[in-house]
């Protein structure tokens, strides 16, 4: 059965297509068939990186609409093992529609206020969404993160004050990450040990929230 994660964030600048990048890397590295998703078409930085990836088992689209993005899941439905969609920041219809198509949806944030703002507003249309789909699984993930006491602090408050369950294992701002963007691969094959040690901890918790 194939599993949609879907990373999405109204605000741009967090990370999210560095983390579906990563992501898509990992479940590759489990010989996963995995599908990548650039619906984010005005930066098109997955897209970018899929161009460069040489795997079987991978394939890469993008979409710039709302109903491009349902039909090419609607295609993807059990070809793959995993499709990872990568979401533009400020469009709430398809933030919404995410929220109701996902196994998973990963909203990552940094210890500023501007994306504890963001979050807040997906926090509305998470609500609205849960009309329809009650059981929404949605997971903070903590980015380009440095636990100095001033952040763990803001991180246990927003926390509070959004509600969420958050991955535990929180994302660093290693450099390692930016440059595995332009190389076509993922910080598990890459020469630096402690991006690699976190990011197969966050993606372990990843592939237990989606079994």
């Amino acid at each position: 059965m194939t599993k949609y994660i879907s990373v999405l964030q109204l605000k741009g600048g967090v990370g999210k297509t560095t983390i579906a990048a990563n992501l898509a890397g990992y479940f590759l590295s489990k010989s996963k068939k995995v599908l990548a998703v650039d619906a984010d078409m005005k930066q098109g930085t997955l897209s970018a990186w899929s161009s460069m990836v040489e795997d079987k088992n991978f394939q890469s689209g993008s979409t710039f609409s709302l109903s491009e993005l349902i039909n090419l899941l609607k295609e993807s439905d059990e070809k793959f093992d995993i499709v990872i969609v990568d979401l533009p920041p400020r469009l709430e219809d398809l933030a919404r529609s995410s929220l109701l198509f996902s196994d998973l949806v990963l909203l990552p944030v940094t210890t500023s206020a501007p994306d504890f703002w963001a979050a807040s507003d997906i926090s509305e249309l998470i609500e609205a969404a849960k009309s329809e789909k009650p059981d929404i699984k949605l997971r903070l993930v903590w980015n380009k993160f440095k636990p100095t006491k001033r952040r763990l602090e803001l991180k246990d408050q927003v926390n509070k004050e959004l509600g969420h369950d958050e991955i535990k294992q929180p994302l660093s701002d290693y450099i390692a990450y930016s440059d595995v963007m332009g190389m076509g691969t993922w910080v598990g094959a890459y020469n630096h040990p402690k991006a690699k040690s976190e990011f197969l901890e966050f993606s372990k918790e990843i592939e237990k929230l989606i079994k």
